[in-house]
């Protein structure tokens, strides 16, 4: 038993635990209570996924503790736990500080970090986010060559902006340099040559020249701007520390969660700026026409999120009693995906909303036609109550 183990609730110190890689990459969690344990079991304070076929995780793998402002990290596994390239020793505690990046096993990756709890009355009051300028700047080493401001889209269109001016769409040709100046901007932490090859082109020949090459385009397209953006430090791949760098994925999961945490509170205004600052940054799947298998999983993660901020959104405008609004989020949604029930039923209460009984029951009659089509299931309980709610109803 470490030495940090006795419980901890400090509603002023939370750990924000982000997958990086393996099976969930993108989801995240925040921890207030210590120590917390990780592992595979859901009996864990942190459950995390992994490969049903074939678990590495193990059931308990490691305890996250509090020592002062610093996080501590106590490996419980069998399959080994790791802080940036050094492996922590069975039932060894090791402190962290303030962020640090952690290996579970051959196959998960994620990043801790010591964050402020927002105080809820903090609330986004611009209804699209500035551009979040330097928040690289307090991983990486500080260098002398002169700052500028970089934006990367990975949502929808890739695009690279410089100092305000474009990089030409035909110096992104090699699609590998692309893949890789995302997947640095994902992480938003220093990586190997070797865990780049092992993450990104797992059956690359010769994995640190494909890495080499694809940092050799990078440099090319950005030479434009006068900064390499990517550099070699301590046999570790980073951005350049002094740029000031804004990535639309970060900013989406940063306005969707505060989104969530606003509308848990019942703060339906606020969370509805939130949410409406995430969906306007989504301009697409994730960069769509690459295949890589960190990409897949990357895509599926944020379109789920995607899907979740717009029928939250939906249920927030029929909170307001906004009930238009909320029927055109969700028939968006239903759009992109015919499958999602809680979009059914929002959009089937969004027209009882606005006193539209007969659609209602028509669209509610629809969607239990077309789930029990496309799905082969009966309609949920829900759905069901819903719709007797609707016929049973005085005209």
């Amino acid at each position: 038993m470490s030495e940090f183990t006795e419980e901890q609730t400090n509603p002023a110190f939370k750990v924000r635990i982000v997958v990086l890689d393996g099976p969930t990459p993108g989801a995240s969690y925040d921890v207030t209570r210590f120590p917390a344990v990780v592992g595979r079991s859901r009996d864990c304070d942190v459950a995390l996924d992994d490969d049903p076929e074939d678990p590495r995780l193990s059931r308990k793998h490691a305890r996250v503790s509090i020592q002062g402002g610093s996080m501590a990290l106590e490996d419980l596994s069998t399959n080994g736990t790791w802080v940036g390239d050094r492996k922590v020793g069975a039932g060894q505690t090791v402190v962290l500080g303030e962020e640090a990046v952690v290996r579970l096993g051959p196959r998960v990756v994620l990043r801790l970090q010591v964050v402020p709890d927002i105080p809820e009355g903090d609330v986004p009051v611009a209804r699209s986010p500035e551009p979040k300028g330097g928040w690289l700047q307090r991983l990486l080493p500080q260098r002398a060559s002169a700052g500028v401001h970089v934006e990367v889209r990975a949502l929808g269109a890739f695009n690279v902006t410089a100092a305000g001016v474009a990089i030409p769409g035909d110096l992104w040709q090699h699609r590998k340099a692309v893949v890789m100046l995302v997947y640095l901007a994902d992480t938003g932490t220093p990586v190997s040559a070797d865990r780049l090859s092992e993450v990104l082109w797992p059956d690359a020949s010769d994995g640190r020249q494909t890495v080499q090459t694809a940092v050799s385009r990078i440099r090319k397209a950005m030479r434009t701007a006068g900064n390499d953006l990517v550099f070699f430090e301590r046999k570790l791949y980073q951005i350049d520390a002094s740029c000031s760098l804004w990535y639309d994925v970060a900013e989406f999961e940063q306005w969707a969660r505060e989104g969530q945490r606003l509308w848990a509170t019942r703060d339906a205004e606020g969370a509805g700026r939130a949410l409406e600052c995430a969906v306007d940054l989504y301009g697409g799947p994730f960069l769509e026409g690459h295949d890589e298998g960190w990409v897949d999983r990357r895509r599926t993660y944020l379109e789920r999120a995607w899907y979740e901020a717009m029928e939250m959104l939906g249920a927030v405008r029929l909170e307001e009693q906004r009930a238009d609004e909320a029927a055109r989020v969700f028939q968006r949604v239903l759009e992109a995906d015919p499958l999602r029930e809680a979009a059914h039923l929002g959009l089937v209460r969004s027209l009882a909303s606005q006193g539209k009984r007969d659609d209602a029951v028509r669209q509610c009659t629809e969607s239990i036609t077309s789930l029990k089509k496309l799905l082969n299931l009966p309609p949920s309980a829900e759905m069901e109550a819903l719709y007797r709610s609707l016929t049973q109803s005085p005209s």
